[in-house]
């Protein structure tokens, strides 16, 4: 990587930071952290890398597996386009999970929605076929969450326990909505699921599928 100063400094690093990502993972920095900014609020990871003279593979790297993203393989197109629709349906669970209050985000890149009874939803991405999506699980037991020392983006550990899928979509919200719905269809009011869960009062604006599925 070529050091650079003065005030274009920052944006020649993430420019090289780009090619380095897209090369890793077929996704730009660029595209994912303006998608969603909680992977990197403020561009602080960027600046504090530029900084440091970090080479942009480096930086590239390490964000890969901050964020889980996979990486594109050296099989072809092909499996550089799973990668790039993997990895922007992550960011997409990243947006979607830091959009409420309930929801958090795990180190592992799925949100969780804590229920009553340490039971836990997760939410991650999902291939079925050709499609992409999203799945909805539920816990078989307790899933404590439990954040994370020292995670600069304030995630939480993901539970050791096996999750059941309820339901899976193309669009996040549907497969929110959905798997929802049908945790509550299989208990009596009696059994303690969270409240904002059953009225989704704390569920953000559906987030949309990225495009390209």
């Amino acid at each position: 990587m070529t050091h650079h100063v003065g005030a274009d400094a920052l944006h020649v690093y993430r420019e090289e930071v780009d090619a380095a990502l897209a090369s890793l993972c077929g996704v730009k920095y660029s595209q994912v952290v303006d998608m969603t900014p909680a992977m990197d609020p403020n561009g602080t990871m960027l600046a504090t890398a530029s900084e440091k003279r970090l080479p942009a593979e480096k930086f590239a790297l390490a964000f890969q597996r901050a964020h889980s993203l996979a990486a594109a393989g050296p099989d072809g197109a092909a499996e550089r386009e799973g990668a790039e629709q993997f990895n922007l349906h992550r960011a997409a669970v990243i947006a979607f999970g830091t959009g409420a209050t309930c929801w958090r985000i795990g180190t592992d890149g799925c949100a969780y929605l804590p229920l009553k009874g340490a039971q836990a939803l997760r939410l991650d991405v999902l291939k079925k076929g050709a499609r992409w999506g999203f799945v909805v699980s539920a816990s078989d037991g307790e899933a404590p969450l439990v954040a994370k020392a020292s995670d600069p983006l304030g995630r939480v550990t993901p539970p050791a326990c096996e999750f059941a899928p309820l339901s899976a979509r193309q669009d996040i919200g549907d497969a929110v909505t959905a798997g929802v719905r049908l945790l509550r269809s299989r208990h009596h009011a009696d059994v303690p699921l969270l409240a904002e869960v059953a009225a989704l009062s704390c569920e953000p604006e559906p987030a949309c599928a990225p495009h390209g599925r």
